[in-house]
């Protein structure tokens, strides 16, 4: 009928809701006429109720008047007209409540009837009210009286015998209380026995002598007449006249009882009758309802739960790629309908994807075996990149060796060039190396980072001491601004953090011809934590600059931004690629700004943690205000940031004359600036006129003016800073840490000399590698023995008994250097000093040295700063020279 689940639903949802509200409605009705079944039933009980209240009435009115008859009590005139009262209001509720009635008319014929009789019946008692008044008038102000004053008459009456006298005032007296009897029984031989009195009282009295007498009796028995027949009427009235209203008001008051009854009677019977046909409605309807719910419910079942369920159990058959026969309901235009062709589809699209998952499990396992593939590329090709590492650090470490071998000998200045011309290629062979198995060692997910303590100043002062020689030699200037009050100590990787500021800083000076290098250290405090900040370094250049074009690919590896075969500049393209992948692993960030033909800028920012955020490089506070003067006429060497940062200390002046000492007496330092223009008899000419005063001197100069400098330190007390100026230098300056001689002789190399007695045992199948590394091993002062291979090193140190320290190749013929190691701590020689000589730098070749026994690990080239760091950790130094 309907060609959706919802309007099936819907249509029998409005059948329940109608049968509902015909149930609804049909039991309102039933309550209505309940309730007007009650009303009515109700108000015929209360008609019952008024009718015998009424009736009681009547009774009361009778008593009260039987009262009256017998007391003549006012009271009871009063309780009379009360109950009067209270029956008029029942009869008048009765007409009232009886006006809606069907036979209003019949019941109104009763109450009025009553009502008249209940008129009359007061009429009557105001009547007996008066009949009693006068008959105690009569009796008490005339009678009596009557009957007094004639026994006084008599009494004084001299006219008659004694014997009369008493005769007649017995019959006075007899007649008073028959009179007297007469009231209260109201009996008719009272009456004649008072005649009787009267006229037997009258012939005692002889007309002709006492006439008065006879008048005043005859009065008396008028009187008596009278009261006798006021009295008959008063007890007509109240024993025969009010006796029958009262009858028959009691008889119409029985009538109009027997009619509300039958009325009450009736009205119960309707009521029940109602009743009974309202719950014979609700039972057809509630039957109508139930039949109604239940065919809802089968067709529910039917047509829309049993076919979902079917469909469920379809679709589950279908999500577990069980075969499906028979699809049902695929003819119905509804939902179901709907679903049923959906499953129909998901049927088909079921199979096609059964087809397609052995198609794409096929491709999964040829993909598993490409990975495997392509893993053991990458496997082979990190093997490849260390062998190669290793096969050409070997040569390099000979090369290397052999140079500064050769260069601690006496050689010509045109030698001695070519020497430093080998090595400094040899270093660019080097650092070509570590590029490509940094580039490796990041590529294979193997570059791990160092969480240790460093100085980031002493990394900077590093830096500059290994690219200022080139930057000199292009004639560069090299600034560098480190706020001063940077933390001096780091959390973190020191070598990665050197490596990222070295490939910036040579990437600098590489693309550099004129101008300048600025390397800038800053740091932001991070709110609410003082174990962290973010270090901000940047290296920026007036070098050639990059384009937008340029930007943006200058971080992939092997990328350069001139890529033309005739590229005026060398290099790998690993440099920067480099330097962003160490940023990201340390979780920092790396941005650059350029500007073709104007210079580039490389700003590099890392969260590291501090060891102690109140040690700085340079705290100032101790320094006294306008204790410092600064004379500079041009450009100022002392960069602007310190400046700023000694602003409180600092005076500044163009020369020397601008400065009274008198007025400030506090200046304890003079810092002035040696020109390019300068001589140095104006240098000399200054120092002069500051000799008397007590302040310290120092020059701030270019580095290729320490020479011409040298030329006075013999004449004059000062000090001198070169540029890059580190702030740690400042503190050394203002604390007197540095002195003249310290400040301007060129700085000489350290060489230990280390006891004789000290045997190293030194293996390595390199005959090149055994001799530069014997050679430096006694510069060092130390005892040496070779072996070529790890098993002849066995057998020496079983046969010596006495080695102090085995440096032990890895790659070796006949025995490896991991071998004779295990081979070693096996017999029992477990208190012996072995360090790993290896090519390998990976992190994992440094790892298995110290898994399998070795003490330490050197990476080559072997140099003899390196030796000389390693026997310095195990052994006494004897002493320490200075050699220029």
């Amino acid at each position: 009928m309907f060609n959706s689940i919802k309007a099936q639903i819907y249509f029998m949802l409005g059948l329940l809701a109608s049968a509902l509200l015909v149930q609804i409605y049909l039991s309102y009705t039933n309550q209505d006429s309940f309730i007007s079944g009650i009303d009515l039933t109700e108000q015929a009980v209360t008609k019952v109720g008024l009718v015998r209240e009424v009736e009681r009435g009547v009774l009361d009115l009778q008593r009260n008047v039987l009262i009256y008859k017998e007391t003549a009590n006012d009271s009871i005139i009063n309780r009379f007209n009360t109950i009067l009262q209270e029956i008029k209001q029942g009869l008048d509720t009765l007409d009232t409540m009886s006006s809606n009635d069907i036979d209003a008319i019949k019941y109104r014929d009763y109450i009025f009837r009553m009502k008249q009789h209940l008129k009359d019946y007061h009429d009557n008692f105001l009547a007996v009210i008066d009949g009693r008044r006068q008959r105690e008038i009569l009796f008490n102000q005339k009678l009596l009286v009557e009957l007094a004053e004639l026994e006084q008459q008599v009494i004084a009456y001299n006219g008659l015998a004694a014997q009369n006298k008493n005769q007649l005032l017995n019959h006075l007296s007899q007649s008073r209380n028959i009179a007297l009897l007469y009231l209260l029984s109201q009996d008719y031989e009272n009456i004649t026995l008072f005649n009787h009195h009267i006229t037997q009282a009258s012939q005692l009295v002889q007309p002709t002598q006492a006439e008065p007498l006879l008048k005043q009796l005859q009065i008396i028995k008028n009187d008596f007449a009278k009261l006798s027949q006021v009295t008959r009427g008063y007890v007509f009235l109240t024993n025969v006249v009010m006796t029958g209203s009262a009858n028959e008001f009691l008889y119409l008051s029985q009538q109009l009882n027997k009619y509300v009854a039958s009325q009450l009677s009736t009205t119960n019977e309707q009521v029940k009758a109602t009743l009974t046909h309202a719950q014979l409605r609700n039972n057809i309807i509630a039957f109508i309802g139930i039949l109604a719910a239940i065919t809802c419910a089968l067709y529910f079942v039917y047509r829309i739960i049993t076919p979902i369920k079917s469909l469920t159990e379809i679709f589950r058959k279908l999500a577990d790629a069980e075969d499906i026969k028979r699809i049902p309901n695929l003819k119905r235009e509804d939902e179901i309908g709907e679903l049923a062709r959906a499953a129909h589809v998901f049927q088909k699209n079921n199979k096609n994807t059964i087809s397609l998952l052995a198609q794409s499990n096929q491709l999964n396992q040829d993909l598993l075996k490409a990975t495997e593939k392509a893993e053991q590329a990458t496997e082979f090709k990190s093997i490849f990149l260390a062998n190669m590492s290793h096969e050409i650090r070997t040569p390099i470490n000979g090369i290397s060796g052999l140079i500064d071998l050769c260069l601690a000998t006496e050689l010509t200045h045109r030698q001695r060039d070519f020497l430093d011309k080998a090595a400094y290629s040899t270093n660019l062979l080097m650092s070509l190396v570590n590029d490509i198995l940094d580039f490796s060692k990041i590529e294979a997910g193997k570059l791990s980072i160092e969480y240790i303590q460093f100085s980031l100043e002493a990394i900077i002062d590093n830096l500059i001491a290994n690219i200022a020689p080139r930057s000199y030699e292009k004639n560069l200037h090299l600034n560098c601004e480190i706020a001063p009050n940077l933390p001096r100590l780091f959390m973190g990787d020191p070598l990665r953090v050197n490596q990222i500021l070295f490939n910036l800083c040579t990437n600098a000076v590489k693309f550099t011809s004129i101008g300048s290098i600025t390397i800038t250290v800053l740091f932001e405090a991070i709110p609410n934590n003082d174990k962290q900040i973010k270090l901000i370094l940047s290296v920026s250049d007036t070098g050639v600059g990059l384009t937008e074009q340029q930007i943006d690919n200058i971080f992939n590896a092997f990328i350069q931004a001139d890529g033309s075969i005739s590229r005026k500049y060398g290099g790998t393209g690993l440099g920067l690629s480099i330097v962003k992948q160490l940023v990201k692993l340390m979780g920092g960030e790396i941005s650059v700004n350029s500007t073709p033909d104007v210079g580039s800028s490389f700003c590099v920012e890392l969260m590291l943690d501090v060891v102690d955020q109140t040690d700085i490089l340079f705290d100032c506070s101790s320094l006294k205000p306008n204790s410092i003067v600064y004379l500079n006429e041009e450009l100022p060497l002392l960069n602007q940031r310190y400046c700023d940062y000694l602003q409180s200390a600092l005076l500044r002046a163009d020369n020397l004359n601008a400065i009274d000492f008198t007025e400030h007496a506090d200046i304890k330092f003079v810092l002035i600036d040696v020109q390019e223009t300068d001589d140095i008899e104006d240098i000399a000419q200054v120092l002069r006129r500051l000799e008397n005063k007590t302040v310290s001197v120092c020059l701030l100069c270019e580095n290729n003016q320490v020479s011409m400098l040298q030329g006075i330190q013999n004449d004059f007390q000062f000090s001198c800073l070169t540029v890059p100026i580190l702030p740690s230098q400042l503190k050394k300056l203002f604390s007197d840490e540095i002195t003249p001689l310290s400040s301007l002789s060129k700085p000489r190399e350290q060489t230990f000399v280390f006891d004789s007695e000290i045997i190293v045992l030194l293996v390595d199948d390199n005959h090149i590698n055994l001799i530069v590394a014997s050679e430096m091993l006694k510069q060092l002062g130390v005892t040496v023995i070779m072996a070529e291979n790890g098993q002849i090193a066995l057998d020496i140190v079983q046969e010596t008994k006495k080695i102090d320290l085995i440096l032990m190749d890895i790659q070796m013929p006949v025995k490896d250097g991991y071998t004779a190691t295990k081979e070693l701590r096996q017999l029992g020689y477990n208190d012996l000093l072995i360090c790993g000589l290896s090519a390998n730098a990976m992190q994992i070749d440094h790892d298995k040295a110290i898994e399998c026994g070795m003490n330490d690990y050197l990476t080559k080239p072997i140099v003899k700063e390196k030796l000389a760091a390693l026997l310095i950790r195990y052994f006494t130094v004897n002493n320490r020279v200075f050699e220029h």
